[in-house]
């Protein structure tokens, strides 16, 4: 069952050969950092998830920090 709509995120980005994508990001991988009070501020964003790795090896977190301005 696909999540309600509303919950998740949309990343935009290029590709070398200047396309345009855009990635629906779930609501489940996304983080963000806001102001100690004032909760409408936003200093920084995460998107996160696992990554499998080697059979013998444990599974790693991977994520993609932003913050404004960077």
């Amino acid at each position: 069952m696909p999540p309600p709509r509303g919950a998740g995120a949309l990343r935009v980005r290029t590709t070398e050969d200047e396309r345009l994508v855009i990635e629906e990001i779930p609501a489940t991988n996304y983080c963000c950092e806001r102001q100690p009070g004032n909760e409408r501020e936003v200093l920084s964003q995460a998107i996160a998830w696992t990554v499998p790795s080697r059979r013998d090896k444990p599974n790693f977190l991977r994520v993609e920090h932003h913050e404004p301005g960077r």
